[in-house]
């Protein structure tokens, strides 16, 4: 009959113990879960249920390590869902942290999208909307923030960007300014109708 032996606090992980069958090291868990499924010392090992205590402490872990990266900052479901595949973590043990963390709010990719327009106001809706897309938020959601975006608020900020850039390019010549001025506002996101307004205002006076 195989008999838990010893249980051993980690040295480097203080709420985890190691797990000892018949003096040999077996399996290592959080103390929470050698409190709730009674792994003690002189307990026959064979009456223990290892595929659910085992599939509970990878959730525990799971569920830890997704909150060190989100407490870092914001993270997407597509982001948080390809760290913890990247960490190991099951499949199916990761879609539970997923529901968990949408379940507390602290995975909500509309208020993550909301957050990035209200603090993108030196990008053009180009930009935006392809940095939204690589932190993996659905096109329904991005169509439904871009909604809001203000475009007189765009042109006033490519306005006021453009007007910084054209200082450093005075020595060159007009077209080499037009074409600088412009190429940094598209490399910002900004869309073409917003760049040739830009470029028709501050060089008016130029072109006169």
């Amino acid at each position: 009959m195989p008999t838990i032996t010893k249980l051993e606090r980690q040295k480097h992980s203080k709420n985890r113990v190691s797990v000892f069958v018949d003096g040999e090291y077996s399996f290592s868990v959080f103390d929470e879960i050698a409190i709730e499924f009674d792994i003690s010392a002189g307990r026959n090992a064979s009456e223990l249920n290892m595929e659910k205590i085992l599939s509970f402490d990878e959730y525990k872990q799971a569920l830890g390590k997704a909150f060190g990266h989100i407490s870092r900052s914001e993270k997407s479901e597509k982001q948080l869902r390809e760290f913890l595949l990247g960490k190991q973590f099951a499949p199916c043990t990761v879609e539970k942290v997923i529901l968990r963390l949408k379940e507390l709010d602290y995975i909500d990719d509309l208020a993550l999208a909301q957050n990035f327009l209200e603090h993108s106001k030196n990008l053009g809706k180009y930009a935006i909307k392809s940095k939204l897309k690589q932190k993996g938020i659905s096109g329904s959601i991005i169509n439904q923030v871009l909604a809001d975006f203000n475009e007189e608020d765009s042109f006033t900020s490519a306005l006021d960007q453009a007007i910084k850039q054209k200082k450093k390019y005075e020595k060159y010549e007009l077209l080499q300014q037009k074409k600088k001025v412009s190429d940094f506002l598209a490399r910002r996101g900004f869309d073409w109708d917003t760049v040739s307004r830009v470029i028709e205002k501050i060089f008016v006076q130029d072109d006169m």
